[in-house]
Parts: C-alpha cells; structure tokens; sequence
C-alpha cells in the first residue's frame, strides 16, 4: 500500500478487517503474503490490529450492521481529509495517522450508539434465525460461522448456529462428528452443544465425535483449552479441561470419563478423506464405516470385534475396504437387501459380516 495513501481506507475493507481479527489463526506464510499484498510489515499490521480491536462498540441490544455501517461512512469521511503528515519518518507518520484516527472515531461512532440506542427500537429477535447444514453420506462439508471459525463436517452431521452471534456466548449445536478451528474470542466463548455433552472453547482447534446412536462422545484436543461438562452430571458445576494431545471419551450412561493420550492424527485424519486405524478394534472400525458410507453393519460373530486392526485408506469404496480388510482376518461379507419405503426411497444398505 502506498504511503501517500489514507491507511483508514484499507480498515474499510470488510476483507481486511477480517484479516485483522483472524490474525493469530493465520499460518506465517499467510502473514507474509498478507504483508506482501497491502505492502505493510508486521509492526505496521500489528499497530492496525490494536486499533480494530479497539473499536468494538457492538451492542446486543441493537443490528451489529447498524453500527457497522455508521463505522464505515465515518472511516471513508476521514480517509476523505487526511493526509500524510511530510517531514516525518513514514513510520512515525503511520503511526501518528492511526492515533488520530482511533481518536477521531471513538466520538462519532459512541454517539451514533447512544442515538440508536435511545431513538431506535432494538433488531427484531426474528432477525437472527438458526442456520443449519447437513453433510450428507459420503460427503465432508465445510464451512465458516460468522465469526470466522472453520468447521469440517463430517459424513452424516449436521450442525445448527445462528447467522450471527449475539450476547456473551456463541452457541453452537452438533449432532455427528466435526472438526472445529475456534476463532479466539475471551469475551464470548464458544459453547458446542451435542446431545449432553457441552463444550466450552475460547479459541483452538480440536474433534467431537458425537453421533447420536453411539453410547459415547469422544473429544480430542490438537492445540487450545477446551472444557467439558455433561447434563447427565450430578454436579453440572464441575467442568474436566482437556489438554493439548488428549482424546476424552465420556460415557453417557455411566457418566465416566475415560483420557488417553494418542496420535490426534488417527482421530482427525477423516476431514482430509483418510480411514486411520491404529490398533482398532474391528467393532470400532464397523461404526465408523457405517457412519462414513450410511450403511448399517451386522456383526455375527461378536468375538471377531475385539480384533485389533491397523489400516490406512483413502478413497478406496465401502466395498474395497472390506475386501482388504478381509485379508487379514477370516470373515466374510454379503448385502442383505434393500426395501423400498412409502416415500418411494430405499432404506439403508445392511451388510452382514460372519467368520469364515
């Protein structure tokens, strides 16, 4: 960006702001193309940063676009008058030029709160609706909430949010598995609601596998602080904190926990299309067929499920799979057949796997 150019402009840009409140998230290669692509070095990116921040004067009691719109004419106004202050260093007159800007801004924006505030009535509730997204079988679905977070849905999931967070937390709804990047956000934690089980995340990224006919949820932690608590506890005050390279699993029925700690790639490998298996036992590898390609899967013989596999697949079909896994332990496999429903559709494929 040139230095004879306004740098209040570039904070216009809803991309840019963006940029400046998904910062920390961003990769190094990202900053540097960042820094590369509006000619800024990192002093000077971290300088527009704590001036965004700064001017968060978003109430829950009226439209965050209200403001946001008052926030923008009031920039372009500025970006109209300034000018670079010459004689000085580029940088102390960057940096002057932010100070003033920050200023001048705190007072029109503040009264344009006060104004709506006392003079508008508040954004209907119906304003804000839940979205919800599917991700259908054999398919992985992401998307980005509102915030910025980065959610990798898993086959089969569905996840519930509304189209704009409002209040002192961002609550989420989960039923399957999903893979969350949390944007960081002290003042309004995220809170993921799947089934009883409540996870609060202030920014980091980590598992839930939480499908609704399983007798468990299994958290894992790749980087962050997550916390977890259950309304099945006799005590919904207590909250267990999951550590960084912790896989959780809570039992519904029993209430129990149970931490282990082990490769977070095995449980988070299926958002990039990969089947991990590391000393799994073959009951857990059926579910999670069964969830992957929307398959109910029978198991004769329930002495070949505590059969420990280990396995890598990518793209290979439900049916290569099998085949493969076939090699190495003695069981065979057949479809059952399909019965059409009242609706015209097809009922779920049942396969049926005994020893051979």
């Amino acid at each position: 960006m040139r230095r004879d150019e306004d740098i209040s402009i570039l904070l216009t840009d809803k991309n840019f702001q963006k940029v400046l409140s998904n910062w920390t998230a961003s990769t190094d290669k990202e900053k540097s193309d960042i820094c590369k692509k509006h000619n800024l070095n990192l002093e000077e990116i971290n300088i527009l940063r704590q001036i965004w921040l700064g001017l968060d004067f978003h109430s829950p009691d009226y439209h965050a676009e209200k403001i946001e719109t008052a926030l923008n004419d009031t920039l372009w106004e500025i970006a109209k008058k300034q000018n670079v202050i010459r004689g000085k260093s580029p940088m102390r007159a960057l940096y002057e030029r932010f100070s003033r800007i920050a200023a001048l801004l705190i007072v029109p924006v503040i009264l344009y709160a006060f104004y709506i505030q006392f003079h508008h009535n508040p954004a209907p509730a119906s304003d804000n609706h839940a979205i919800v997204v599917q991700s259908q079988p054999g398919v992985i679905t992401k998307l980005v909430l509102p915030d910025g977070t980065k959610v990798c849905l898993n086959a089969g999931s569905a996840i519930s949010y509304p189209n704009y967070f409002t209040g002192k937390k961002r609550e989420v709804s989960l039923t399957g598995e999903a893979y969350f990047e949390v944007v960081k956000n002290k003042e309004m934690p995220m809170e993921i609601a799947a089934g009883n089980v409540k996870l609060k995340v202030y920014g980091t990224t980590f598992n839930v596998n939480a499908y609704p006919n399983e007798s468990f949820a299994k958290i894992t932690l790749v980087e962050g602080s997550v916390s977890l608590s259950s309304s099945g506890k006799a005590d919904q005050a207590k909250e267990f904190f999951i550590k960084p390279g912790q896989t959780v699993t809570y039992y519904r029925e029993s209430n129990k926990l149970d931490v282990e700690y082990k490769d977070t790639f095995q449980y988070t490998a299926w958002k990039d299309g990969l089947l991990v298996f590391k000393n799994t036992s073959f009951d857990s590898v059926l579910r999670q067929l069964s969830h992957r390609f929307n398959v109910d899967i029978e198991l004769a013989n329930k002495n070949l499920g505590s059969t420990s596999m280990d396995a890598t697949f990518k793209n290979e079909s439900l049916d290569e799979i099998l085949r493969l896994l076939s090699l190495s332990t003695p069981f065979k496999y057949s479809y059952g057949p399909q019965h059409k429903l009242p609706d015209g559709s097809f009922e779920k494929s049942k396969i049926y796997i005994e020893e051979k």
